[in-house]
């Protein structure tokens, strides 16, 4: 696979918070060369829940910034992924089926953040 600019994409080791959890924060080595300047991050499905199966994973950014939603950063150092939840952390998901929104339970889903460099 190659980058935007023809060179390998290097991918890290995973930070998986699970199950997501606001009372806690995710520290992983990510065994890259340097500090990732790029990520892709998935929820996964534990317990069925807005229309969503075990299994189904969900693209995930990262924060949701509106003035009732809180949720989680992401960070990057020479050595590390963190994942860190606010502490009254929320995440606000689409329904599979209706497309309606509502706080998911945090406890129905796994985090992953994959680091990489491009």
């Amino acid at each position: 696979m190659s980058g935007f600019s023809g060179s390998p994409i290097l991918k890290g080791t995973p930070a998986v918070m699970n199950p997501v959890t606001n009372a806690s924060v995710t520290t992983q080595a990510h065994g890259l060369p340097q500090t990732p300047n790029f990520y892709s991050a998935y929820l996964t499905c534990l317990t069925a829940e807005q229309g969503w199966s075990v299994g189904d994973r969900v693209a995930f950014g990262g924060a949701n910034d509106s003035p009732n939603i809180t949720g989680i950063r992401f960070g990057f150092d020479a050595t590390n992924t963190t994942i860190t939840p606010y502490s009254a952390a929320a995440i606000r998901m689409v329904n599979k089926s209706t497309r309606a929104t509502a706080d998911i339970t945090l406890g129905n889903w796994s985090l992953t953040v994959i680091p990489m460099i491009v």
